[in-house]
């Protein structure tokens, strides 16, 4: 449900419940690497160690978080104000996404990557460092430092920013519709397993072609528990390996839009639990949460344990108190990259767009 701005105020909630699947990964990794020292190959959810196969399944099943990112970047691309469907607008669009994501991202490679070198002692390579300002380090096959690993993602979402205005010069309907089903079936055919998560942009842009009266007509078929359900077990086989990404992908994208549409276009527990004012603020700071979260996790797990406790096997106690300094670190350096880097743009782009993209 939206507000009479044309918020969709569960959004929020539901963009930050990403972010936080994705600081799961790093810091559950961070965890088992740095202070309990077990290796890549024996934390796995297969593992006969029950406390190593329980945390990795944890691990693991927040990865999807991109993927719910993803979705969501893909349905409100489709929802924002777009001047005309011609390609003159397109111009005027994508130097729009530049301004709202790169000044935070600049910012995030520049003083993560001299943080990263001088402190946690990563080697410099001037040229990769270059070429991740371009998002190639999205691309694995050039090998490039990824001197912020998480912008892999944003190297995605700018290449679909460039089909979204010939998306838009398709008429609006069942036209524009089709043609996204289209580069949905053309994507599984011929995108290479490493590059298949692209589809989340493509799948929120699909549940975006519709009308939010659509939305909630197409959802409101499907109860919200059963919805959860196979939300929850298509990421538990995925988990266990019982499937591949193909597969995954295929099943667990329309359950997360479906499931995704159910809360934001229906009046439900959901729709209330990620529509309260907290998550309205972390929704805020979540993309600067997410772009700065692995280096606060970094500096807490590989420079404050190492640099001064040395207490390399502190407990589950320590690994709990570590976990949660990490989070506020990430929390409290998130909002003054907010505040610094993304308000502006949301203050200029007031009343219209303001907290919709």
């Amino acid at each position: 449900m939206s507000n009479p701005s044309g918020r969709y105020l569960a959004l929020d909630g539901i963009r930050f419940y990403s972010a936080l699947l994705v600081f799961l990964v790093h810091s559950i990794g961070a965890i088992s690497q740095d202070i309990f020292r077990i290796g890549e190959a024996a934390f796995i959810p297969q593992s006969s160690n029950l406390a190593h196969a329980f945390w990795s399944s944890v691990a693991n099943f927040g990865h999807h978080g991109v993927d719910i990112f993803f979705i969501l970047s893909g349905f409100l691309m489709m929802k924002v104000s777009f001047d005309d469907n011609k390609i003159v607008g397109s111009a005027r669009f994508l130097f729009r996404r530049l301004l709202r994501i790169y000044p935070a991202f600049a910012a995030s490679l520049i003083l993560g990557t001299l943080i990263r070198v001088q402190v946690l002692d990563w080697d410099f390579n001037a040229q990769d460092f270059l070429l991740n300002f371009l998002f190639l380090n999205a691309i694995p096959e050039l090998g490039i430092i990824p001197y912020n690993f998480v912008t892999w993602s944003l190297g995605y979402e700018f290449a679909f920013y460039l089909l979204v205005p010939f998306i838009f010069l398709a008429p609006e309907g069942r036209v524009r519709i089709g043609l996204v089903c289209g580069l949905i079936v053309l994507g599984f055919l011929v995108i290479p397993d490493t590059y298949l998560r692209f589809l989340g942009l493509l799948f929120g842009a699909l549940i975006g072609c519709l009308s939010d009266a659509e939305n909630r007509r197409i959802s409101g078929r499907f109860p919200a528990p059963v919805l959860v359900l196979a939300y929850l077990l298509i990421n538990l086989v995925y988990i266990l390996h019982y499937i591949n990404i193909y597969v995954y992908l295929l099943v667990f994208l329309p359950v997360a839009c479906l499931l995704i549409a159910k809360i934001t276009f229906h009046t439900n527990i959901l729709n209330k639990a990620f529509s309260i004012p907290v998550f309205g603020f972390l929704g805020k700071i979540s993309y600067s949460f997410y772009l700065w979260h692995t280096l606060c996790i970094s500096l807490v797990f590989r420079y404050v344990i190492y640099k001064y406790t040395q207490a390399y096997n502190p407990g589950m106690f320590g690994s709990i108190y570590y976990f949660s300094l990490s989070f506020a670190l990430s929390i409290l350096v998130a909002y003054v990259s907010y505040l610094l880097f993304e308000r502006w743009y949301f203050a200029m782009r007031r009343p219209a767009a303001a907290g919709k993209t």
